[in-house]
């Protein structure tokens, strides 16, 4: 008997704050998902290319054209991993040490789970995607700013992934540095994989809305 977990399907509305930011408020529409359903590792390639099913089931959305670092290519969880109505977490912490470069998202997602190991907290993005076992493989993470908008430039666009229309958490915290907010350490990025807009949204829950309740889709490098 397969396991059913009650999800939620976002509509979102656009709400202009006083920062001149464009928020979006979301309702919540429950929708049935199945529990992943497992497969087996898959042997390591020479080489791949992205679109092409990578060793541990998901897409391959980006090749480094090298190996440096340890890590040459990043692939994306496949759909029926992807949970929604997910909260980011850490509010009011400063996590302005996370970074938005392509292959920074797993850093920033070690540093984010420091922060809420110690705050107590569960269940948030970052953690999401950091316990999820699938394809033989427990090493995912919350992609960073940029990692997130190659998904939506190599995958969503092309129809690949099974990426909805929601939007979606990076593990990119608020700069500090960026002295136009007006809320620091309570914002993180996120991108609208409908239209491609990346923008901050509340690391917190508001009480009578979703905001700040967003999907997440975990990756890996290899």
């Amino acid at each position: 008997m397969k396991k059913t977990t009650k999800l939620f399907r976002l509509k979102c509305i656009p709400v202009i704050f006083v920062s001149a930011f464009t928020f979006f408020t979301c309702t919540s529409q429950p929708t049935q998902q199945q529990a992943p359903e497992q497969v087996q590792r898959l042997p390591l390639k020479s080489s791949y290319e992205v679109g092409e099913l990578g060793p541990a089931g998901g897409i391959v959305f980006y090749d480094k054209g090298n190996n440096s670092g340890g890590w040459q290519y990043l692939e994306a969880a496949p759909a029926n991993t992807e949970v929604r109505n997910v909260i980011w977490g850490a509010s009011g912490r400063d996590l302005s040490g996370t970074r938005t470069e392509i292959g920074t998202g797993k850093r920033n997602t070690e540093l984010i789970i420091a922060q809420l190991r110690q705050m107590g907290e569960s269940g948030r993005a970052a953690q999401v995607c950091a316990n999820l076992n699938f394809g033989g493989y427990r090493d995912w993470f919350l992609p960073s700013k940029d990692e997130l908008n190659l998904i939506y430039r190599n995958l969503k666009q092309k129809g690949l992934g099974g990426f909805g229309n929601y939007y979606y958490w990076s593990s990119t915290a608020y700069n500090s540095d960026d002295a136009w907010s007006q809320n620091r350490n309570d914002e993180a990025w996120f991108q609208n994989l409908a239209r491609g807009g990346q923008a901050l949204d509340f690391r917190h829950s508001i009480a009578g809305s979703e905001l700040g309740r967003l999907a997440v889709r975990a990756i890996r490098m290899f």
